[in-house]
């Protein structure tokens, strides 16, 4: 009875509904008319404009909106629903079905270029280039290839790769942010030695339909390690022994660093050169050569004799003398210029702390000199000229008359073409008058031509060779002198590099010296002992000093079990709780007999290419510098 009720009631609002809709569309007529113009008649009040915006069907669904939202308010004030569970698809006229089809879209097939196919490809992927790689990309700036192999290191064997796959994998790598680091030193990607053997470390294995023979049956066993397997033995040495191997890792020195100040780059530069000096005066090149060219010239003065055999010792001690000359004029250069670039280095130096009013490094230059007699020392000076000059005057003539007697038999050569092509003129000559009619005649200098060949042109005429000029010698054998000897008289200067200066305490140097002091104290140094690329140990940390100097003074003793094939020494440089790697020293592999105490401690060279720059004091590394107060 209540579902009567309510269905009854609901359909006289349907009815109110559908009355309600019908008397909108007759206002809705009535005021399309009315909104009509007419001519001769005024618009009402408000522009045209305002009343176009809103039409009749906006204003219907506005009135429905607005008696759909009374009727849910007052339904829900009463509590009854406005839309019957069972109700017929017809009974509400609000709700419209959409099917699958409703949403379906029918197109055409997209086809796409394979041009540009590759193009989306390119933005999303990156396919590199089977080309080599350029080698000024591989390695930094004014750097050089360093091959391992020239130096008499072992480095093994790379597994064999096709060069194409080796530039495909160059050209990737190259593309990360860390990519050089991939590359060694000798423009090529790192590789560890070619795993596989030349030959089989299992025995072949028989397959055979018959039994074999029980002495040829294989018994398994357990797979141990052998403690003296892979020993370090040249058939010399105890097999039942042990064996170590002791690294002794004595110190450090910088001869660069990034927290060097400018003083420091000289100072480096001062004890770098000074000890070149020393070396080159332990070697004393100079007057072994000196008293060589003496002795040669000796036994040249005492050769009387004209015989074959003789004239050819005179020709062959003629050009040791002149190589031997040549050698001690270069040795005697380099000494002269050594010492005049200590002294320039010295100077730089001492203007540099003028300059910033502060000592940075120890290093004190004192000059010795050494008083000479003046007159043996001219006597000397001018026995050494007059030599010279007369061996110069001979080795002139000589390539005179060797230069002569070319030209006179170029000149021969020259006259006889010059002959034969005046010949050759005349016949041609005699043909074009008629002279030759005969036939035989004319088979014979058919012959005659062919034999003598075409036409040559016509040579440059040699010209002789000049004169030495004896007057130039001595005074070009003079200017040498001066240049490349220390002159007659003038006192022998020895160079003393002493470390015993004093340093400028902090609170007398500026604010960016300060503040490089303190980053220097807070460097450390550690060295990683690797033994077949495994570290095997490492020595303590040590901070850097002012000198740039660390001493480590450890040994390490290293027990082996396998055959070394590789020593290496990594440098770390800890800032703080943080560590960087600046280089690797490949250390080469003594040999089995050598004992520790026997062999003498070598030293060992590393760099980096590093680009390190400061806010302080410190100049860096990988960057132009200037030295010199001027510039600075």
């Amino acid at each position: 009875m209540l579902l009567e009720q309510s269905s009854a009631q609901e359909s006289n609002d349907d009815v109110e509904e559908l009355s309600l809709i019908q008397h909108h569309s007759e206002n809705e007529e009535s005021a399309e008319k009315a909104a009509e113009p007419v001519v001769g008649s005024r618009p009402p009040t408000g522009s045209w404009k305002e009343m176009q915006q809103t039409t009749g069907s906006e204003r219907l669904d506005n009135s429905i909106k607005k008696h759909l939202k009374e009727r849910l308010r007052s339904a829900m004030s009463k509590g009854r629903r406005l839309v019957l569970e069972e109700a017929s698809p017809g009974a509400d006229l609000f709700l419209i079905e959409k099917s699958s089809q409703d949403f379906l879209e029918v197109r055409k097939a997209e086809y796409v270029s394979h041009q540009k196919r590759i193009q989306r490809e390119r933005k999303l992927l990156f396919t590199p280039s089977s080309r080599p790689v350029p080698a000024f990309i591989k390695l930094p700036e004014n750097t050089r290839p360093r091959y391992l192999e020239d130096e008499g290191l072992y480095v093994g064997k790379r597994p064999p790769m096709s060069q194409t796959n080796e530039n495909i994998l160059e050209n990737r790598i190259l593309k990360m942010e860390e990519g050089k680091k991939w590359i060694g030193d000798d423009r090529r990607i790192m590789a560890l030695p070619d795993p596989v053997k030349e030959s089989s470390t299992r025995p072949p294995l028989f397959h055979m339909e018959e039994d074999l023979d029980p002495a040829l049956q294989t018994v398994y066993r357990k797979a141990t390690r052998s403690k003296y397997e892979n020993k370090c033995n040249d058939g010399t040495l105890d097999p039942e022994g042990d064996y170590q191997l002791d690294v002794d890792v004595s110190g450090l020195i910088f001869s660069h660093h990034p927290l060097f100040s400018r003083e420091h780059v000289l100072g480096a530069r001062l004890a770098q050169l000074y000890d070149q000096y020393l070396t080159r005066q332990h070697n004393n090149l100079t007057g072994h050569l000196t008293d060589k060219l003496n002795g040669l010239r000796s036994a040249l003065r005492n050769m009387q004799s004209l015989t074959q055999p003789m004239q050819q010792r005179i020709f062959d001690y003629s050009l040791e003398i002149r190589n031997t000359r040549q050698l001690r004029d270069s040795e005697q250069e380099k000494d002269r210029t050594l010492l005049k670039n200590i002294i320039k280095v010295w100077k730089e130096i001492k203007a540099l702390r003028e300059f910033q009013t502060f000592t940075n490094t120890p290093y004190k230059l004192f000059l010795r000199k050494e008083n000479v007699d003046q007159a043996s020392d001219e006597q000397v000076f001018e026995d050494e000229i007059s030599a010279e000059v007369v061996e110069l005057e001979a080795e002139s003539e000589e390539d005179y008359q060797r230069k002569l007697a070319e030209y006179k038999k170029q000149l021969a050569e020259w006259k006889l073409s010059r002959r034969k092509q005046k010949a050759k003129k005349k016949k041609r000559k005699k043909k074009k008058k008629g002279q030759l009619q005969d036939d035989t005649e004319e088979d014979e200098d058919q012959e005659l031509s062919e034999s003598e060949g075409p036409e040559e042109e016509d040579c440059p005429k040699p010209e002789p060779p000049e004169r030495p000029d004896f007057d130039s010698i001595e005074q070009q054998v003079r200017e040498k002198a001066s240049r490349i000897r220390r002159k007659p008289g003038e006192s022998v200067l020895i160079p003393e590099l002493h470390a015993s200066g004093n340093i400028t305490a902090n609170d007398r140097c500026p604010r960016a010296e300060v503040a490089r002091r303190q980053d220097v104290e807070r460097h450390s140094i550690i060295i990683k002992i690797l033994y077949n690329g495994k570290r095997a140990s490492q020595t303590d940390s040590r901070f850097l000093d002012t000198d740039f100097r660390v001493h480590f003074g450890q040994i390490f003793n290293l027990k082996i079990v396998n055959s070394p094939q590789s020593i290496t020494l990594q440098v770390v440089e800890k800032i703080g709780s943080s560590c960087s790697l600046l280089t690797q020293v490949f250390v080469p592999v003594p040999e089995p007999s050598a004992l520790t105490g026997r062999v003498p401690l070598e030293e060992f060279e590393f760099s980096s290419n590093q680009r390190v720059m400061f806010d302080h004091e410190g100049v860096g590394s990988g960057k132009c510098l200037h030295l010199t107060p001027v510039q600075m």
